[in-house]
């Protein structure tokens, strides 16, 4: 496990894993905690790459890209790509969550407000 020490004229989320948000969604999950693996297989990654996006404290270039687009746009994300790109990837992704056993789920756009704070209490 990464530790990052906070620095004095830091907030420490600068210094805290992309992961560590993501990781933070994988063991919220609904039902039960994922594991790497399996949110891995879910989402149609590699277990490497799952682990890079985890471990990582950099935004890659393309999301940070969006994410400026968005905020200048004043909008989330997801709204910048089309509908049917959304749509494809949300039915591959709800395809691969029926042949683990994982059941269905509503699509939210949106986490949580107990993901944000780091609880799974409801």
């Amino acid at each position: 496990m990464m530790c990052f020490k906070k620095g004095p004229t830091d907030d420490g989320e600068t210094r805290r894993p992309l992961a560590l948000h993501v990781r933070r969604m994988r063991q919220w999950y609904e039902r039960r905690p994922l594991t790497q693996d399996e949110l891995a297989k879910l989402s149609g990654l590699s277990p490497r790459q799952l682990r890079w996006y985890e471990g990582t404290t950099e935004l890659p270039s393309a999301v940070r890209a969006l994410l400026r687009i968005a905020v200048a746009l004043k909008v989330p994300m997801q709204s910048l790509l089309a509908p049917s790109v959304v749509g494809k990837e949300i039915e591959e992704i709800e395809k691969r969550r029926t042949e683990m056993g994982l059941g269905t789920l509503p699509y939210e756009d949106s986490q949580p407000d107990n993901v944000q704070n780091g609880s799974r209490e409801p």
